[in-house]
């Protein structure tokens, strides 16, 4: 070896393999947009004709020979196709290569890599291929680790992976691969990491485990994956990360489970899961993340689950639990979330319950029949720094005076509680840089304090008769705002929500005595973020603003039963987004006239204009041009959507007839009498047209009446179900 002789000189890199290497720079481009990490860098800047090959970056060769045998060039910035000429190929001796996070421009992955019989690691994660996985790849025996993660496949898992007896990583995440999982990788000798996960239509089954398997990790998470989890898997005692979450599996837990004593991460949320609470976890010890949400796990939480105190993360939400919180959850002191909403839970829960747990930032005890109490006194000795609050239907009677001095919270909810009086200045001008979702609907909440008269973010200041509330506009990062369903009176929306710099995407202010004009929303040149605006049941006067023809991004709004008055709101038929429109029990009037395009209103799905003063006829164009009003599917299953949000709740079940809407081409118009306008809708979904009266359609059975109209939403968002990330995307 060279490094003990003093005369040694290391071989240079051979001639044709540096061309090989310069011919390869020449074909693709330095796109320094194209690589995500920060620590990019362009590598083949270094590849220089006049000097050896083996110092350049990204290249190592063979001591020895001189050979190059890795070719570590991910995140280089390199954009450009790759095929199999490419003289990428022409390193018969290539043990390594990384083109990770990179653009090959959606070439396909090339047949060019079984021309490296030696290769033992393979990395083109991130890096723009698709396509089918080759068939040459099946050459490539002696394969240690393989990673095809985050591409644009359309390809089974290959059968052949089965015969690499090196493979110890194998990283196929949401890579479009699809079928029926091979069963025999789960039996390769020495596989260690196994994650095919976020490959929604691939399938398969957990095999019989053996005994003396090395699997350190499996991850199929948002895969097909069903049936039980084996009590053989008690034998892969190597086990540390076991992750299934939202796949459809079924039945029990195995007791088995008890064995895998290496366990660190164990996530079996959302799925199927049933039985008693599982039994077996006392004996995890080492476990710092458990995900049991989203099954239908009975029973109660045991005491000794204070025991586990290793846990960062415990959620047992979304289940059928019973009976009261036990008093050893305190001793979970390095609890970072504790998620318990959606279950049975009752009794009472003092907050002092939460006082040990220092580092804990996100809570969530909603949808239960429990009762929260706290004491002012502890309120001032606790050091918790909230991030996600969920406190909604814990029988809260007054704001908890902890809050006060939260002031990194992301998500507070105290919706559906007995809170009553006026909302305290201290709300809005806590956590003020960070604040995105703020729910304080379905209480008892009659006023808002106002603050002096000042700007902030260039909202307007109040005025005497004028109680707007620029308190609001202080919360820079808001994007979800419900207040609905309380008893608020004299109020009106404040100006700062012309601003455009205005982060709000949902907001629901339904049920209250709101008045005066509607802004100018989306006025501005800004982001205009709004997705969902419910103003309905207020007495907001006046016309609806022209401005929000510019609001992009709406897919919902309902202002029914208020005051306002005005004409058709043509002007809306613009926006590309909007699904459901409710303008009912207002003061609307005139000839509603045809549609100046056949992309008008073109994604809506529900729409009310009944109990208004229109005169004439209503234009059946709009019918024709209301293309996603339409059901082509048979059963039920058009009241299926795929909306991120719950725009309307299901308040009755409807018997399915045709599918398809008809509407009469003799006649221009359809005659109503303008007492009823209704498109009938089911939890997002139209079915079809409403109309009273003097109807004219080929079929009048395509026509369902239904005389109540109850768009319930006093959720506009969905509750976050997904316990991997509350983060807001709008």
């Amino acid at each position: 070896m060279c490094f003990f002789l003093p005369n040694c000189v290391k071989p240079q890199c051979h001639e044709d393999e540096r061309n090989a290497l310069l011919q390869f720079k020449e074909s693709v481009i330095i796109n320094k947009s194209v690589s995500e990490d920060p620590l990019a860098y362009p590598k083949l800047s270094s590849w220089k004709q006049e000097t050896d090959c083996c110092s350049w970056q990204g290249v190592e060769c063979n001591e020895n020979t001189g050979n190059v045998i890795v070719l570590n060039l991910n995140s280089s910035f390199l954009y450009g196709s790759i095929n199999s000429t490419s003289t990428l190929f022409h390193f018969p001796y290539l043990e390594k290569l990384n083109l990770a996070d990179n653009h090959f421009n959606y070439s396909p992955i090339p047949s060019g890599l079984g021309r490296f019989p030696k290769l033992t690691h393979l990395n083109l994660s991130s890096s723009y291929f698709t396509g089918q996985i080759p068939s040459e790849m099946s050459k490539l025996t002696n394969l240690s680790s393989l990673d095809l993660s985050f591409l644009n496949l359309s390809s089974t898992v290959p059968s052949f992976l089965a015969n690499f007896s090196s493979l110890s990583y194998l990283h196929l995440r949401n890579c479009g691969v699809y079928g029926e999982f091979p069963e025999k990788i789960f039996h390769l000798p020495k596989l260690e990491f196994l994650a095919p996960l976020h490959n929604q239509n691939l399938s398969g089954k957990f095999p019989e485990f053996r005994s003396g398997s090395p699997l350190k990790t499996i991850w199929f998470s948002r895969t097909s994956f069903s049936g039980t989890i084996p009590y053989s898997i008690g034998n892969l005692v190597s086990l540390e990360f076991l992750s299934v979450t939202k796949t459809k599996f079924t039945g029990t837990l195995p007791t088995s489970i008890s064995k895998l004593k290496n366990l660190t991460y164990l996530d079996f949320s959302y799925n199927q899961f049933n039985g008693e609470f599982p039994t077996f976890l006392q004996n995890l010890t080492k476990l710092t993340i458990l995900w049991l949400g989203g099954n239908q796990l009975t029973g109660q939480i045991p005491s000794w689950i204070g025991n586990l105190t290793s846990l960062n993360v415990l959620s047992f939400a979304k289940n059928k639990l019973s009976g009261p919180l036990p008093p050893s959850l305190s001793r979970l002191t390095n609890l970072r979330t504790l998620n318990l909403f959606e279950n049975e839970l009752n009794g009472t829960v003092d907050f002092s319950l939460f006082l040990n747990m220092t580092y804990l930032v996100e809570l969530r005890l909603d949808d239960n029949n429990l009762t929260v109490t706290t004491r002012e006194t502890e309120d001032m000795n606790m050091t918790n720094k909230f991030e996600i609050l969920g406190l909604n239907m814990c029988n809260l009677n007054h704001f908890p005076n902890f809050l006060r001095y939260q002031d990194r919270l992301r998500y507070l909810d105290l919706g559906g509680n007995n809170i009553h009086g006026s909302i305290p200045k201290w709300i809005w001008n806590s956590s003020v840089e960070t604040m995105a979702y703020l729910a304080l609907n379905d209480n008892l909440l009659t006023s808002l304090e106002v603050a002096d008269n000042n700007n902030m973010n260039n909202a307007s200041s109040p005025q005497s008769d004028d109680k707007e509330f620029p308190l609001f506009c202080n919360l820079k990062s808001l994007q979800l705002l419900d207040l609905s369903n309380n008893l608020f009176s004299g109020l009106t929306l404040p100006k700062c929500m012309e601003n455009p710099n205005n982060l709000l995407a949902v907001l629901n202010i339904k049920n209250n005595h709101f008045h005066g004009t509607i802004p100018q929303l989306c006025s501005n040149e800004g982001r205009n973020s709004f997705k969902m605006v419910d103003i309905s049941y207020n007495q907001f006067e006046g016309p609806i603003p022209r401005s929000m023809a510019k609001c992009l991004r709406l897919e919902s709004l309902n202002m029914g039963d208020n005051q306002l008055f005005d004409v058709f709101p043509s002007w809306l038929g613009t926006l590309p987004n909007l699904r459901l429109l409710i303008l009912r029990s207002n003061r609307l009037h005139g000839i509603i006239t045809n549609p100046v395009s056949s992309f008008e209103f073109q994604n809506l799905r529900v729409i009310d204009l009944s109990h208004n003063n229109f005169t004439g006829q209503f234009p059946s164009k709009y019918l024709e041009n209301w293309n996603a009003m339409k059901v082509i599917e048979s059963s039920t299953s058009y009241m299926k959507t795929e909306s991120s949000f719950e725009a309307v709740r299901r308040t009755w079940m409807l018997e399915y007839t045709e599918p398809d809407l008809e509407v009469d081409d003799s006649s221009s118009f359809i005659d109503f009498s303008w007492r009823t306008v209704v498109v009938g809708f089911a939890v997002g979904v139209i079915v079809g047209v409403i109309i009273e009266n003097n109807v004219k359609t080929k079929k009048r059975e395509y026509l369902w009446l239904w005389k109540k109209s109850n768009y319930n939403q006093r959720r506009l968002v969905r509750k976050v179900d997904d316990e991997e990330t509350l983060e807001l995307k709008y």
